[in-house]
C-alpha cells in the first residue's frame, strides 16, 4: 500500500494548503512534475520494501534533474516560485526522513558535501541552494542540540507595548499548552534571553504569525539582530528539546500568507491577544 505521506500531492497540500492544484498546474507546465512524482514514488516504494535508500545519490540526482529544467526558465517570476516549491518539497523530506530515523546527523553531512561538491562542479549558486534547503542550519541546530546549549549571544526582543499585553499572551500560551513555562517565554524579551524555549509541537504556524503582527504594530523590536524571526528561530525547542522550526519562520510566514483563509483566522487570533 502506497504511503500516503509520501505522495506528491499529499506534500503538497501540507506545504500550500488550498493552493496544490495551482502548485502542480505550474510544475507540469514546466515539465517538472513527473520528474518529482517518479523520485518521490522511487523513495516511497523502497521505503514499502524496505529495501536501503541511498538518499544522498537520490538527492544529488533530483538536484541535477531540477536544475537542468530550472535554469533554461526565462520567466523569473515562474523560476522564483517553482524554486520555492521544489526546495519545499525537499525540506519536507528531509524533515520526514529525519524523524523517522531514515537519514541521520551523518548522512545529512554527507549530503551537504554531495551537494557543495555538486554546485562547485556545476556552476550552481550553492548559497541560494543552502538558503532554501536549509542543511547548514539543521546541521547547526542537531549539534547545539546533542550539547543541549542553542546560542543566543546577545539577541533579544525589545517589549514595547503595555505588561498587561504580554502577561495575557504568555497566559493564553500556557492555557492553550502552548509552551513549557512562561518564565521561559518572557524572558524572550529580557536582555538576557534564554538558550532554549520550549514549545508544543504543532505551534509553529500560529507562532510566526503572532511574532509577525507583534512587529508589524512596533509592539516588539529585535535587538542585537536584523530579521524579527531571528530569537525564535534559534530558540525554539519542542517539548523533547528538538528544534521547532525546520524552515526557517520568513518562508512559513510566506506559506501561510498564500492559503488567505488560514492567514485570515490566523491573524485574526494574533490580533485578538494582543487587544
Amino acid at each position: 500500500m502506497e504511503n500516503k505521506s509520501l505522495a506528491i500531492e499529499f506534500i503538497l497540500d501540507e506545504i500550500f494548503f488550498n493552493k496544490t492544484e495551482e502548485a502542480i498546474k505550474k510544475m507540469e507546465e514546466y515539465d517538472l512534475f513527473g520528474i518529482i512524482d517518479n523520485n518521490i514514488s522511487h523513495l516511497n516504494s523502497k521505503l514499502e520494501s524496505n529495501t536501503f535508500i541511498d538518499f544522498n545519490t537520490i538527492a544529488v540526482s533530483f538536484l541535477l534533474s531540477m536544475n537542468s529544467k530550472i535554469n533554461i526558465i526565462k520567466d523569473t517570476e515562474d523560476k522564483e516560485y517553482l524554486k520555492y516549491i521544489i526546495s519545499n518539497i525537499g525540506n519536507y523530506l528531509i524533515d520526514k526522513f529525519l524523524t523517522e530515523g531514515i537519514i541521520d546527523f551523518k548522512g545529512l553531512k554527507e549530503l551537504e558535501s554531495s551537494f557543495s561538491t555538486l554546485c562547485e562542479l556545476q556552476g550552481y549558486n550553492y548559497s541560494d541552494l543552502d538558503n532554501r534547503v536549509q542543511l547548514k542550519r539543521i546541521i547547526s541546530a542537531l549539534e547545539s542540540q546533542n550539547s543541549n546549549v542553542v546560542t543566543t549571544k546577545d539577541i533579544y526582543y525589545e517589549w514595547n507595548g503595555k505588561d498587561y499585553l504580554l502577561d495575557d499572551i504568555t497566559k493564553n500560551l500556557k492555557s492553550e499548552n502552548s509552551i513549557a513555562s512562561t518564565k521561559e517565554f518572557r524572558k524572550l524579551f529580557s536582555t538576557s534571553p534564554p538558550d532554549k524555549v520550549r514549545f508544543q509541537n504543532g505551534i509553529q504556524d500560529f507562532l510566526v504569525v503572532l511574532f509577525d503582527t507583534l512587529y508589524e504594530k512596533k509592539i516588539l523590536k529585535p535587538k542585537g539582530v536584523r530579521g524579527h524571526f531571528a530569537l525564535i528561530y534559534k530558540c525554539a525547542v519542542d517539548l523533547d528539546n528538538n528544534i521547532l522550526f525546520k524552515k526557517e519562520p520568513k518562508h512559513i510566514n510566506y506559506s501561510i500568507k498564500k492559503n488567505k483563509e488560514k492567514y485570515r483566522k490566523l491573524r485574526a487570533k494574533a490580533e485578538n491577544w494582543i487587544k
